[in-house]
């Protein structure tokens, strides 16, 4: 676990071991937002330890690795889950939430890297259905504990995926945007098609000053990005 101050707040993120997504962790007082739950065991251990009572979970889209911490903390804690419509619809079936997607992804990981992780992969045979307290077709905004969040529709990587954009700050873009590597658009549900009509012109127009939050890598603000990609 690392920490960021955005918005003069402290944000934790956690990273787990073999896909190396990030999730994002906001606490106030005995409430927590977490934005893509993974399954790194220190989330839960220091959601424990704050005495965290209610979590608000945010999903920038439906693939597993995204996804995959969610049944521990709705075990443990009373949860509100958000997500787009095509996310909802995706979760909701147990056969689209498998540990089998994180071979194929690793697989991916290894093609673009030169590493051989898939090898000595053992996927869990767990399984689980999602189902969210809050849906958006195109567009939603979301008060929390005084915070405002713009949750915008972004298909490509997948069907579900969505930025949100926090007080107009920092933008947590998922598998939309990084800062270091290319949007993947051929896993099932994606489309590079609608990733460059609808995707890549919203975050053309974002400003300047964002912070970009992504679902994997480092973070930087969307002017060195540009800067870097010109």
């Amino acid at each position: 676990m690392h920490c960021l101050s955005v918005n003069s707040q402290n944000l934790c993120v956690f990273t787990s071991t073999l896909i190396k997504e990030n999730a994002y962790l906001l606490v106030k007082g005995r409430r927590a937002l977490l934005v893509d739950p993974n399954d790194s065991p220190e989330i839960l251990t220091f959601l424990k330890k704050a005495r965290i009572q209610e979590i608000t979970i945010f999903l920038t889209h439906e693939h597993y690795d995204h996804t995959c911490g969610i049944p521990s903390l709705q075990t443990h804690f009373q949860t509100t889950l958000v997500c787009s419509s095509g996310c909802a619809e995706v979760i909701a079936d147990e056969k689209n939430n498998q540990a089998k997607w994180i071979y194929y992804l690793l697989i991916c990981q290894d093609g673009q890297n030169g590493t051989r992780l898939a090898e000595s992969f053992q996927g869990a045979d767990s399984k689980y259905a999602l189902v969210p307290d809050h849906s958006f077709k195109e567009q939603l905004d979301y008060p929390w504990k005084g915070e405002h969040f713009h949750f915008q529709a972004t298909p490509g990587h997948s069907a579900g995926s969505c930025c949100i954009v926090w007080n107009d700050a920092a933008v947590f873009t998922g598998d939309s945007l990084f800062a270091d590597r290319a949007v993947i658009t051929r896993f099932p549900g994606g489309s590079t098609k609608q990733y460059h009509q609808w995707t890549k012109p919203y975050l053309d127009a974002l400003s300047d000053e964002l912070l970009i939050l992504p679902g994997h890598g480092d973070c930087c603000v969307m002017r060195e990005l540009r800067r870097r990609t010109a």
